[in-house]
């Protein structure tokens, strides 16, 4: 019972005032975009897009992103990159596409106040394009406009196999240790899903991607500054490479181990290597950021290459024998934000040793002259040479919208060498004999420092360049000469000399262009260049001979010689003109020699001017898509050494001596370069023909003089003992020589095959001098090949290559002639697997060379196998390497020179068997969700 009524109202008004003011506080504290206290706060992030899509505009790509219910439209596009500013924090999912291209999604996490990135590579539907299917068949390759697509499923890809052999089977592509050519092309770049994800080097990519993860190669002609928004500040062209991955890579560590032990299957001559063994091993790491390149390998199987598709195979070792060690480390790091502009240092430690023997013959039968009717030259020596070699590099590049393009670059380098030659001859010259037993050793230690600075800035439409390098060196050593000859008309002779020697050289290079754009939508310029060197060599050598105790003077010299050249230059790329594209350059080379023999106190200098300059006419793709039709027309010349110059004789051996001609002039080229292709279709069916054709004016020409006795040499100040020659130098016009190369190559298509056939002629014209009398070599070589791989049988490829060339070499004075017809045959096969574990790798190679002037036939059967086993759920293998099996190698090389022909036998190294363990691991980041995470927690 409530006995105060109006107290009970008072007090509710009170209350209910009260909560008044807190709900307007409240209102007062709260923005007026928040919900109520029960509502969640949503918090965001930002979303940025990377598309990388060949040759195709950015604009072209559509992309979404969706957030729970949402979808949320792109807010702006910059430099390549897409960009949402205001993403709810959380899970997304974005969605890239183009017309005629694959469309591609995955997951990112967008965090609060943070930018998600996340990179996506569009394929074309390639494999729906009536281009690709031919009849039911795929082809190994398609011309697609500009752009060459390199198809492995036309091909077998064997277990091991790297993208590297995919090429090797492709038609117009040459591949070789330094680097790949497609269409005639160097490839200067190689991107994995459009990214460098194995840095600059275009080898890395080819040598490690497995090829089972390709799904193909395409080859195209990229801008070399497509970061550059203007269009006429992309560049030249230059040809790339893009391999199209399933895993969509980001990143790749990889390594491998390599074990060998084995021996030689024949008693050696001279040396006792019978135990063959090597052991080495990798690890790398290879993403857009980061490479790490670790490298150790020690082996006396003559290979100087760690790689196990190089190392374990059938390729025939070096004849020479060698001890080989290398240990190396390379790091870079990089950090691009935006697409092209980045900065990267880099630093690198190589250790190299490497020790060598060879045992040669040499013989040398001399054509007929006025001063004798027979002469032959035999040498037999054995030679040993080693050196350990530290190389450090360190250096820092980048690309900024603002600063430009800048490389730094610094090499520092040691050498420690040694030299053991020994080597007895006969000399006979119209039955008389000459004997002698030379023998050289020598040691040295060398250094040298190099430096290098580039810098490139474009303002408006201008473009300004500076590249300056700077290098040191340094020298000293001492060589040890002895020498005993016996003439059966003069008499004998001993010799035994010390030579040590020092020297240090610097050298000076700077070049600076400035280039005017001449279109503002094309590659089209003209750029005015200077070129400054500047190089000064200092050599000390004094020498003793050690039986009379006195200063050999033949061997003692102080010399300190410069050379300075200034060369201007221009070149003028002409805008678009129809159907021709028109490149001009055109130069004038000053260069001055200065050498000063300090012992005499004598000086010379000489200076040479020369033109130079270059046309290039191409109408390649503007007459017809399928032909292209290039001419280039060059002038340079070529100076003659300080070596041929120099009025100094070598005598490191009695009966060949040399010396140069201070009186030599500068040498003019003149070359013609005609180049015609036409494709047949789009399948790589082509024709291609290369003609060189050079005319030289002023040839540095070699000039031999024979000595029937005796003899004084006023210029040389030297005495040639009897039946020795002076080989020297001079200037003679005449000489010209031509190269034509011609291939078709058909790829057959139904049976899994290509088809190539090569025709190549040589001609020189060559003129000399021996015995005063000026005569003309003319050295014709034709050369017919055909070489046919197949993939049709299943886990085999074979390929087989035959060729037969014949060489013919006269001279003008004695009508004498020298011919040699030589045929080669070379099968390689592979087999992988063979009864689940095994596999099997053979080449054969067969020759037969025939001397038509001498009647001697050599010929040759060389069998080559590795074959072996898969262990440890095939990371691993088991594996045996013979080299030579039929014990046919002969290795006899016959070469026809300007007055003589030469016959060359080595011992054979190479000949040996090992066994071999090899262990590997491979571990990728993917941005497939089904094969790698996609989500960045």
């Amino acid at each position: 019972m409530i006995k105060n009524p109006t107290s009970i109202i008072h007090i509710s008004c009170i209350l209910l005032s009260l909560c008044n003011i807190h709900i307007l506080c409240a209102q007062k504290t709260i923005p007026s975009d928040s919900t109520t206290m029960q509502q969640k706060v949503v918090k965001y992030g930002k979303v940025q897009l990377r598309t990388s899509i060949m040759q195709v505009s950015l604009d072209a790509v559509k992309a979404n992103l969706i957030c729970g219910k949402d979808t949320l439209k792109e807010d702006y596009r910059n430099a390549g990159f897409i960009f949402w500013n205001k993403v709810p924090v959380g899970i997304a999912r974005a969605i890239v596409w183009a017309d005629g291209f694959i469309a591609d999604s995955d997951t990112l996490y967008v965090r609060e106040g943070q930018t998600a990135q996340k990179d996506f590579y569009l394929t074309d539907r390639v494999i729906q394009l009536q281009a690709v299917t031919v009849k039911g068949k795929i082809p190994t390759m398609v011309y697609r406009g500009d752009t060459i697509r390199f198809n492995p499923q036309g091909i077998n890809i064997l277990e091991d196999d790297v993208a590297r052999n995919i090429l090797e089977q492709m038609p117009g592509v040459q591949v070789s240790e330094q680097g790949v050519k497609v269409a005639g092309k160097d490839v200067e770049k190689t991107y994995v899903d459009g990214k460098k994800i194995f840095g600059e080097n275009p080898m890395n990519a080819l040598n490690h991607l497995p090829a089972n993860d390709v799904v193909y190669i395409s080859a195209y002609d990229e801008d070399e500054h497509k970061e550059q928004t203007r269009k006429n500040r992309k560049g030249k062209k230059r040809r790339v490479l893009n391999i199209e991955t399933k895993s969509k890579l980001v990143n790749s560590k990889e390594g491998n181990l390599i074990a060998s032990i084995g021996g030689n299957m024949e008693k050696q001559q001279l040396a006792d290597h019978n135990a063959r063994y090597g052991v080495g091993g990798t690890f790398n790491f290879f993403s857009e950021k980061m490479l790490v390149a670790i490298n150790a390998m020690h082996n006396n199987l003559n290979r100087t290459t760690n790689q196990p598709q190089i190392f374990l195979s059938t390729r025939n070792p070096s004849q020479t024998y060698s001890e080989n060690s290398f240990g190396a480390i390379n790091l870079s790091r990089r950090w691009e934000k935006e697409t092209g502009f980045y900065k990267e240092i880099k630093g690198s430690y190589q250790f190299a040793r490497s020790a060598t023997e060879a045992n040669t013959q040499t013989e040398q039968e001399y054509f007929a002259t006025d001063a004798f009717w027979q002469k032959s030259y035999l040498s037999q020596y054995q030679n040993t040479n080693q050196y350990n070699k530290h190389t450090m590099n360190t250096g820092f590049s980048m690309n900024d919208k603002k600063w430009g393009n800048l490389i730094i670059d610094y090499t520092l380098s040691t050498n420690h060498s040694k030299q053991h030659t020994l080597q007895q001859i006969t000399n006979s010259v119209d039955e008389i004999k000459s004997t002698g037993i030379l023998q050289q050793n020598g040691c040295g230690k060398a250094q040298e420092m190099q430096g290098v600075v580039n810098w490139t800035k474009f303002v408006g439409d201008w473009n300004y360049s500076i590249h300056a390098n700077y290098s040191n060196s340094s020298s000293n050593g001492e060589e040890s000469r002895e020498n005993k000859t016996q003439n059966e008309a003069s008499g004998s002779l001993q010799e035994i000399t010390t030579i040590p020697a020092n020297g240090r050289g610097n050298k000076w290079e700077a070049k600076t262009g400035l280039k005017r754009m001449l279109s503002k939508d094309k590659y089209s310029f003209i750029e005015l260049a200077y070129n400054f060197v500047s190089d000064n060599r200092h050599i000390n050598q004094l020498a003793w001979n050690k039986i009379t105790g006195e200063i050999d003077p033949t061997n003692t010299y102080n010399y300190r010689n410069y050379l300075i050249e200034h060369t201007p230059g221009t070149t003028v790329i002409l805008p678009d003109l129809g159907i021709f594209n028109i490149e001009i350059s055109a130069g004038w080379k000053h260069s001055i020699i200065k050498d000063r023999k300090e012992t005499a106190q004598t000086k010379f200098e000489k200076s040479f001017n020369a033109l130079k300059g270059e046309v290039l006419i191409s109408l390649g793709g503007r007459l017809s898509e399928k032909a292209e039709h290039t001419i280039k027309y060059s002038m340079n010349s070529q100076l003659p050494n300080i070596t041929q110059l120099r009025s100094e004789v070598n005598n490191s051996n009695p009966y060949f001596i040399s010396g140069g001609n201070p009186n030599l002039k500068a040498s003019t080229i003149h070359k013609i370069w005609w180049k015609e292709q036409h494709r047949f279709n789009n399948y790589g069916h082509l024709i291609n023909s290369e003609l060189t054709l050079a005319f030289i004016k002023n040839s540095i020409s070699n000039r031999n003089t024979y000595f029937s006795k005796a003899t004084y040499l006023p210029d040389f100040k030297y005495t040639a003992i009897a039946n020795s020659t002076l080989s020297s130098y001079d200037n003679l016009n005449g000489a010209w020589n031509t190269d034509w190369d011609i291939s078709w190559m058909y790829p057959i298509v139904k049976i899994k095959s290509n088809l190539d056939v090569n025709i190549n002629n040589k001609y020189e014209h060559l003129p000399y001098y021996y015995d005063n009398i000026r005569d003309i070599t003319k050295i014709s070589t034709t050369r017919i090949g055909a070489r046919f791989a197949t993939n049709l049988i299943p886990r085999l490829r074979a390929s087989t290559y035959w060729s037969i060339s014949y060489r013919q070499a006269s001279n003008k004075a004695n009508d004498q002639t020298n011919r040699i017809l030589a045929n080669r045959l070379i099968v390689n096969m592979t087999c992988t697997p063979i009864l689940k574990y095994f596999f099997a790798n053979i080449s054969y190679t067969y020759q037969h060379q025939n001397s038509k002037t001498y009647h001697q036939i050599d010929k040759e059967n060389i069998l080559n196998i590795y074959a072996g086993a898969k262990v440890f759920n095939r990371q691993a293998e088991v594996s045996i390497t013979a080299f030579d099996l039929l014990d046919s190698y002969r290795n006899r090389i016959i070469q026809l020179k300007n007055n003589y022909t030469n016959y060359i036998n080595r011992e054979n190294f190479g000949r040996y068997f090992t066994i071999n363990f090899s262990w590997k691991f491979r571990k990728i980041k993917s941005n497939r969700i089904d094969i790698s995470r996609g989500v960045n927690w």
